[in-house]
């Protein structure tokens, strides 16, 4: 019979553990670009976000940074008029 262990984390420590959310609260996604003007991530990006590991939510972040560095300067302004 294999030995059974549990581990107890804090959790606060679980906090630290987890990435957070890029959303700023301004959810509309642009229909020319596909992306929202707040977080730049996809609605498949938004809609999945929650059950994917951290790796993958550090991925779809770093995609959104490069998609919102790309993007014309115009519209980097349409997402700070509406929040």
């Amino acid at each position: 019979m294999a030995n059974q262990f549990a581990i107890i984390v804090p959790q606060d420590f679980l906090g630290h553990m987890t990435v957070k959310s890029p959303c700023i609260g301004t959810c509309v996604l642009d229909p020319r670009s596909g992306f929202c003007i707040g977080c730049y991530r996809t609605g498949d990006e938004i809609g999945a976000w929650m059950g994917l590991s951290d790796g993958n939510k550090k991925r779809v972040i770093d995609k959104a940074r490069k998609r919102k560095a790309s993007m014309p300067k115009h519209a980097n302004n349409r997402a700070a008029e509406a929040s």
